[in-house]
């Protein structure tokens, strides 16, 4: 269960989870979408039990509690549709997360298939099961100015940066009209 402001919520499948992690590119990731939220996974329940499918090295389903406390001060941000996932919905979604365990994780955020980042893990998961949370955004829709980003811009990609490769980040899923915050 997840307590805010002291009631208690039950996760169900779909839900979107956010955190603000404490990864080597948490800060990079902070600087450019303008966003504490640096990490999101989403909420499986199987067998009673909740799980969160996320993309890290490599992809893997992760107890939530033991989530939670990977992010700072196991703090989170939990978003649900509006409107209730049917039931194929739910297992069009578990069946595709399913489907991309042990994949490598994507440091280089590229919109394909052969590896996974977050936030492209849990878009591509909705899309599956019919649901477009948000338009893709480009690279250069974010804040790149920052010699930070720029650093790590320049040691991961160097000359094969491209501003205009579709992309999406946490921050831009916390976004969607077609969830709400619990």
């Amino acid at each position: 269960m997840v307590l805010i402001l002291g009631v208690a919520l039950a996760q169900q499948t779909g839900d979107l989870v956010f955190h603000e992690s404490t990864s080597s590119q948490a800060a990079f990731l902070k600087l450019a979408t303008g966003s504490r939220y640096t990490h999101v996974g989403v909420v499986v329940v199987e067998d009673g039990q909740r799980w969160v499918y996320e993309a890290v090295q490599p992809v893997q389903r992760t107890r939530y509690d033991a989530w939670v406390d990977r992010g700072v001060d196991d703090h989170v941000v939990l978003l649900r549709p509006k409107t209730a996932l049917t039931d194929d919905q739910q297992a069009t979604l578990t069946a595709y997360v399913t489907s991309q365990l042990g994949k490598d994780y994507d440091a280089l955020f590229a919109w394909t298939d052969d590896t996974m980042y977050c936030s492209e893990l849990v878009y591509k998961a909705y899309a599956e099961a019919g649901v477009a949370l948000v338009p893709l955004r480009t690279f250069g829709d974010y804040d790149l100015s920052d010699p930070q980003v720029q650093q790590l811009i320049a040691a991961r990609w160097g000359p094969r940066f491209d501003e205009d490769a579709e992309v999406v980040g946490p921050a831009d899923l916390m976004e969607s009209p077609y969830l709400e915050r619990l």
